[in-house]
């Protein structure tokens, strides 16, 4: 490439409005809060959160529901014994 091109190359990037086009806005996910609930964080194991996303997508439901759901069965069954 010649010289003038590479400074007709610059000249058009000097120029370029790049307030043009908006960036990507993130949102945090709208979830419903009760008044009973409160936030926990825990660390699962890869393959274990992996399924459960899974899982979650099949049934087109929230991981919340679905571990919920699990320790609510564990202490019915916990209750049993």
């Amino acid at each position: 490439m010649a010289k003038n091109n590479f400074s007709k190359i610059f000249k058009d990037l000097e120029t370029r409005d790049y307030n043009k086009n908006p960036f990507q806005e993130i949102h945090r996910a709208k979830t419903k809060k009760s008044d009973n609930e409160k936030q926990f964080l825990f660390w699962l194991d890869k393959e274990l959160l992996k399924s459960l996303k899974k899982e979650a997508y099949e049934r087109d439901c929230p991981i919340k529901e679905i571990i919920c759901e699990g320790i609510v069965l564990y202490f019915e069954n916990k209750n049993k014994v």
